[in-house]
């Protein structure tokens, strides 16, 4: 098997079983690698990859160190023969790469979690250390799995919240559940055009999909000593 990221996926069972253990995201794939002089690298790598051999995978460098003897050794994609190898005197070994929890990105955990016939979770809104997104009923089996992998995976992030329901408060506030994270965990500070904010986000009102926006009007539209006034009573200026 020729490893890319396409058959890193294939080789994740779908959809995940519940509740989500991270121990299924790890496994060993059998390779190759060849050691190489370190004055040898930089050609042997461009030979390597003109003949498609060099592994070429998103978060793993090809070129590692033997932490015994510090050989270097080149990564190969594949299982290969030393008659396969166009290297003269080149010395093939066998090489196990281990892929665990940590490799894997927030939408590919939460692809391999959902059924194949629910929408991808593709973005999420930051409000602090609060994330907020929008699930549909259909996904709410898997909303607590969702919400610990996006906490996994961004460290600045402590709580994630998901709307219920349609807004139908006079302050545009919604009601919301907590999904990963402590439900005391509210209150945020948001920072904007130089300015902090501290706020209860279960009590108000904050679209940062507007931060471009409101440094559009502090920029170009409103001037220096201007006195502004408006007539929404929101966080959300």
């Amino acid at each position: 098997m020729v490893l890319n990221v396409e058959a890193l996926l294939r080789s994740l069972p779908r959809p995940i079983a519940l509740p989500m253990d991270k121990k299924t995201f790890s496994f060993t794939i059998p390779t190759s690698a060849i050691c190489v002089a370190p004055n040898d690298i930089q050609s042997v790598k461009n030979a390597l990859k003109e003949h498609a051999l060099l592994l070429d995978l998103p978060k793993i460098k090809p070129i590692i160190r033997d932490p015994a003897d510090a050989r270097l050794f080149i990564l190969l994609n594949d299982v290969y023969a030393k008659e396969e190898i166009p290297i003269e005197n080149s010395v093939v070994h066998e090489y196990n790469l281990s892929i665990d929890y940590s490799y894997w990105t927030v939408a590919q955990i939460i692809d391999a979690i959902l059924p194949p016939d629910l929408d991808r979770i593709t973005a999420f809104e930051t409000i602090g250390h609060i994330a907020h997104l929008n699930l549909t009923e259909a996904h709410m089996p898997y909303a607590n799995e969702i919400g610990q992998v996006i906490l996994d995976k961004n460290p600045s992030l402590s709580v994630v919240v998901t709307k219920l329901g349609e807004i139908d408060h006079e302050f545009r506030f919604f009601k919301m559940n907590v999904i990963a994270g402590s439900p005391s965990n509210l209150v945020t500070t948001v920072s904007e055009s130089d300015c902090r904010f501290t706020l209860d986000y279960s009590q108000v009102y904050w679209n940062s999909r507007l931060a471009h926006e409101h440094q559009r009007l502090v920029t170009s539209v409103f001037k220096s000593g201007e006195l502004i006034c408006t007539t929404f009573l929101l966080f959300n200026r």
